[in-house]
């Protein structure tokens, strides 16, 4: 509406009032911004959902995202970094407090707060990155949630140059910087390793998030009355009693605060004020109780869940212990996994009592552990009862597994539980996927298999002794087995510095590696090949980045198979029948 012009940088100690064309030029920038970055966000997610990323980059999706990853935990683990970030908001803050008394913009001032908006860049960057190459869902969750405030700060301060009709003024949104302020609050408390459950802790925390919340309540007052009202309001506010008026009127009657030049003088009026009084006073106590009510409940392990229409997820129960728990977790949504298991959720419906589901909520409180916090979801509660497994959507699942407590004294005890626990459920949800894990072999002989008339055959029963005794058994016939698939089985990440000795470094390799089931070529049989003789082509083709570790041999109809691990250097590959 009013003419643009560039001025040099800001405009010092002649700067103009607040006034709204030159805040609405901020928030355009902002919302430029914010758009763009949407946008963008979009492209890079329905690539990766469309696995164009791979088509166009072969190989390179799941490393990206690791590298990416890395990167974001050197960042939150930063204690330089984080410490820096809490004294740039904090800084960030002050000065828009001492230009709201001085009146002026120096070029200072703004140098500082355009190198907190480029400190917080990379950090930026690499959350928008990972939450993109997550799918379409949590990347527009994360512009749409975590991206405003950063694209808003930075807009308001790209604009902050230029002139509008001549002018410039001081006003700015910088004291958006005290939401940055509590995001490194809560990362500089982590890596002090505060514990909350400490009064004093408790007491510190509350504290500064109070006064940071009570700053950026007050800044954003002080800047709505600072600017005044726009154009388009000007003839609303002119009748003392119009709509906007009577909302706030209400809003602070009901609250109780009472902050108001505003009274009824009808007999009506002021019978109607307190009607609204009483029943503001009740609503907002039923509110307040149902609100306490569904916090506990949630805390408790109560609650439920429906999932979407997108979402897959799994039933998690049984007697197992924290560190299972997280271990499942961990290795289930690891990095590696990520094509597997999008849009998948793990639901733990754990008994009440043994403090496994508040070690598992513990966990997820962690920073590092929020692209997956919104993706488990742990009840406590037993799966003999109906009620339970009702609110857990159970009949919807892909698959339950049921986890006993592996350090129990009484294996024989743990078995019969789980065996007790997979018949409720399957009672309940015939059709599921159920998958037992027992410690005893002979425990297997009291799984029903079989199930009632017309069910499907979906038992899978995985013996733990019996693993145990086959890697034991193996090892003996085959040197370094056991720790070659104990390696393949679970996924890690590189840690610390390249070691200097060779064997560590071939080792650390190996840990990366995975295990897949490929069908060899038809004509390694129609020659006659050897293992031996497989092994070698293999590892020639791939340049040294593939081992053929053993071989599938199978019935055509696939229905009976026998898995040979390193059958002999001499056995002869099968021709398909």
């Amino acid at each position: 509406r009013g003419r643009l012009g560039m001025a040099f940088l800001v405009c010092g100690g002649s700067c103009a009032p607040p006034f709204w064309d030159h805040v609405a030029l901020q928030l355009l920038a902002g919302a430029a911004a914010w758009v763009a970055l949407l946008l963008f966000g979009i492209v890079i997610a329905w690539c990766v959902d469309r696995r164009a990323w791979r088509r166009c980059c072969p190989g390179k999706l799941a490393a990206s995202k690791d590298v990416i990853e890395d990167r974001r935990r050197g960042l939150d683990d930063s204690f330089a970094y984080v410490v820096l970030r809490l004294c740039l908001a904090l800084l960030h803050c002050t000065l828009f407090g001492v230009r709201t008394y001085t009146g002026n913009m120096t070029d200072v001032g703004f140098f500082i707060e355009a190198f907190a908006c480029v400190l917080r860049l990379p950090e930026l960057t690499l959350l928008f990155v990972s939450a993109q190459l997550r799918g379409i869902g949590p990347g527009i969750r994360f512009v749409l949630v975590s991206a405003p405030i950063d694209a808003f700060l930075a807009g308001s301060l790209a604009a902050m140059p230029f002139a509008v009709d001549g002018r410039q003024s001081w006003l700015s949104l910088s004291f958006l910087a005290a939401v940055h302020f509590i995001g490194q609050w809560g990362a500089f408390l982590h890596l002090c390793r505060a514990n909350m459950q400490v009064l004093r802790w408790r007491i510190v925390d509350t504290s500064v998030r109070t006064i940071i919340a009570v700053y950026f309540v007050a800044a954003t007052m002080l800047t709505l009355e600072r600017l005044g009202n726009p154009e388009p309001l000007l003839e609303l506010a002119r009748e003392e009693w119009n709509l906007v008026s009577s909302v706030y009127y209400v809003m602070s009657t009901v609250s109780t605060t009472g902050y108001h030049n505003m009274s009824p003088i009808s007999v009506c009026g002021r019978f109607g004020a307190a009607l609204i009084v009483f029943a503001g006073v009740c609503f907002g106590l039923s509110s307040a109780i149902r609100i306490n009510q569904v916090v506990e409940l949630q805390h408790s392990g109560g609650g439920s869940w429906a999932p979407s229409f997108r979402d897959r997820f799994i039933v998690v129960t049984g007697n197992a212990t924290g560190d299972v728990a997280i271990s499942f977790v961990l290795e289930l949504l690891h990095p590696d996994h990520a094509e597997d298991s999008t849009n998948l959720h793990i639901v733990f419906l754990l008994p009440p009592g043994n403090g496994v589901a508040e070690g598992v909520a513990q966990f997820l409180e962690r920073k590092r552990n929020r692209p997956i916090r919104d993706r488990i979801h742990v009840f406590q509660g037993s799966v003999l009862q109906d009620a339970d497994l009702n609110r857990i959507s159970a009949s919807d699942a892909e698959a339950c597994i049921l986890l006993p407590n592996m350090r129990g004294s009484n294996p024989t005890q743990e078995d019969t539980e789980s065996i007790i626990r997979s018949m409720a459920f399957r009672r309940f949800a015939p059709y599921v996927r159920m998958i037992i894990l027992l410690l005893k072999a002979e425990s297997e002989s009291l799984v029903d298999f079989e199930g009632q008339p017309g069910e499907e055959d979906n038992v899978t029963c995985v013996v733990l002794d019996r693993i145990k005794l086959g890697l034991v058994g193996k090892s003996c016939e085959v040197p370094g087995f056991s720790p070659m698939i104990c390696n393949l089985v679970k996924c890690v990440g590189h840690q610390g510095d390249d070691p200097d000795e060779n064997w560590k470094k071939e080792y650390e390799r190996g840990l990366g590696n995975e295990i897949y089931e490929v069908e060899l070529s038809p004509q390694y049989a129609n020659r006659e090949a050897l293992f031996i003789q497989v092994v070698m082509d293999v590892l020639e083709r791939s340049n040294g980045k593939v081992y053929l570790i053993g071989l599938v041999e199978s019935t055509p109809d696939e229905s009976t198979s026998r898995v040979l691990m390193n059958p002999g250097a001499r056995y002869p590959i099968m021709p398909a029948i």
